[in-house]
């Protein structure tokens, strides 16, 4: 397709060249303008730098820790938090195993002591924090202020990085509270790190990141089955880690695709000039970028539009730009058709420069309606996953085992997910994944008093396996449903309204059985149900408006 340049002292209209409307990034076959000078698409730019390269293997590492240490506190609740096995004596000196809240917690009078030779008597917060007597209540709401924290992120950071630079952003909520900053490592260095990714590298990165905390668990169970019992040397060594990564991040470039949306295009060539040096390249950073490229011709046509059509018609394209703009908040971008050698005009709709804001978002009744059923989806897999942690401490069977069990299929349930997600679509994987849970969800109410065997580790295989493929496909799909600008405020909303829920599933995780695994079951059949009204395509409405809005301007300036 040819573009044109219109000259707007004498009202003719100059080739620049040929741009290929294929956004394939293919970087032997680059577009080129006026000058001679290459029109690359962000990921055709990754891949003329050397694709996924030292860089961003650095800054995906970098960030992968980052999300381990992260999860080493907010895994470790169960853990940490778990009651030792006690003994009680009878008059004649022999001991019975007993529960506090049943025997020497009502009446003081009875001589207890804890079995520190059983493996999951545990030097933890019961210990340190005295815990031992306190009400389930009061226990669930140690867990529910890390969420607090994380929700009070939710609401402020996520939309600042709007605003503010990714990596600014980055640095300054890490330095804060676990649970405040963990926002930072859940959505802003997601975000971060992915836009950092050439495209065919996301799915990949993204699901090993989500591995890499899905196996905490587990070497938490195997530091404290093999080498301590005590709570206090793994803690230490993660938050001193995180610290690392928080002076490392220093060395990192801007996002340079952040800074595309903001149309700051010198400063995306600088990112990826620091970008280039990792990796060892050592050629020219002169290319423009497609949406600067397009910016530069809509400025140009538009012009010539506005000095060479009658003031009457005038206002009519204005008006038919102005309502497209309130249905899809985009920009008109003239693209010319050689046809019969003369010029016809064919309005294209990319995003429009906004803020990103929750009105820009609502306005538009897809994105609307995306981000109320994503908001459901990300509740339930939020809720359920940290109350399935929350209460692994409750499940009857070998506790170490049954961690061991519920790691091992986290992880497995992020490979499978992203390959999943790119073979059957996102409607379909949601579904799956919940309707898994909930079949492992009745399967421990039903078998909730078998403590011998493999049904209940079977059922945890389950209900772990649904929950936390649905919590990854969270991450994965964000960035794809909304588009760049609004990515950063739709991602605070979801994890504000997840975590703002997720503060009480702690307490419920304290509650008796069976109503923990009811409240899972339910409010995972929610999304289940809705996942099937995702709006993913919008093509031919969109179609349908530049159709309407190309007869307008067919209109005003005949063939």
């Amino acid at each position: 397709m040819k573009h044109t340049q219109f000259d707007n002292s004498s009202g003719k209209s100059t080739k620049i060249g040929s741009v290929d409307e294929d956004d394939s990034p293919n970087p032997q076959s680059s577009n080129h303008g006026s000058a001679g000078v290459d029109i690359l698409t962000l990921d055709q730019a990754f891949e003329r730098l050397g694709g996924f390269s030292y860089f961003q293997l650095w800054a995906s590492s970098l960030f992968i820790w980052a999300f381990t240490t992260g999860g080493c506190l907010a895994f470790a609740f169960s853990m940490l938090e778990k009651p030792p096995k006690y003994l009680c004596f009878n008059k004649d000196g022999t001991t019975y195993e007993c529960k506090a809240d049943q025997t020497f917690c009502k009446d003081p009078s009875i001589k207890y002591k804890i079995d520190w030779d059983d493996p999951t008597s545990l030097h933890n917060w019961v210990e340190s924090l005295d815990l031992t007597c306190e009400s389930a209540s009061r226990i669930g709401m140690i867990g529910s202020m890390f969420f607090v924290g994380y929700m009070s992120g939710a609401f402020t950071l996520p939309r600042i990085s709007i605003c503010m630079s990714r990596k600014l952003n980055l640095t300054l909520v890490l330095i804060c509270g676990f649970g405040f900053a963990s926002l930072g490592r859940a959505a802003i260095g997601f975000l971060y790190m992915q836009e950092m990714t050439p495209d065919k590298y996301k799915t990949f990165i993204g699901s090993f990141a989500q591995i890499s905390i899905g196996i905490t668990p587990a070497i938490l169970a195997l530091y404290h089955l093999y080498i301590t019992k005590d709570w206090l040397p793994f803690q230490a060594f993660s938050a001193f880690t995180t610290l690392l990564v928080t002076i490392s991040i220093i060395a990192l470039p801007e996002s340079p695709q952040y800074l595309i949306s903001k149309k700051r295009y010198d400063e995306a060539r600088k990112s990826l000039e620091t970008i280039a040096r990792w990796n060892r390249y050592d050629g020219p950073i002169d290319f423009k970028f497609k949406d600067e490229d397009q910016a530069l011709l809509q400025s140009d046509e538009e012009t010539y539009l506005k000095q060479n059509i009658p003031y009457q018609d005038a206002n009519k394209y204005e008006s038919a730009n102005d309502q497209n703009q309130n249905q899809y908040t985009t920009s008109a971008d003239c693209d010319t058709l050689q046809s019969s050698r003369q010029d016809r005009i064919k309005l294209k709709e990319p995003n429009q420069n906004n803020s990103g804001s929750i009105k820009e978002i609502l306005k538009q009744k897809q994105h609307a309606c995306n981000l109320f059923i994503m908001i459901t989806v990300w509740i339930a897999a939020s809720f359920d996953y940290y109350q399935l942690n929350f209460q692994m401490k409750y499940i009857k069977g070998d506790f170490f085992t049954n961690i061991l069990v519920a790691a091992l299929t986290e992880t497995i349930a992020y490979i499978v997910s992203g390959y999943l997600v790119q073979k059957i679509g996102i409607r379909r994987v949601l579904i799956f994944c919940y309707s898994v849970s909930i079949i492992g969800g009745l399967m421990l109410i039903v078998f909730q008093d078998r403590s011998q065997g493999y049904l209940i580790p079977f059922s945890i295989l389950l209900a772990r396996f649904g929950i936390s493929a649905a919590y990854n496909i969270c991450y994965l799909v964000s960035a794809v449903i909304f588009p760049t600008v609004f990515a950063g405020t739709a991602f605070g909303l979801c994890n504000l309204f997840a975590k703002m829920t997720t503060i009480f599933s702690p307490i419920v995780a304290e509650a008796a059985a069976p109503i923990p695994m009811i409240s899972y079951c339910l409010l995972a059949l929610v999304p289940c149900i809705l996942a099937n009204f995702l709006i993913l395509d919008g093509i031919e409405e969109k179609q349908d408006k530049n159709k309407k809005r190309t007869e307008i301007i067919s209109e005003i300036i005949p063939e």
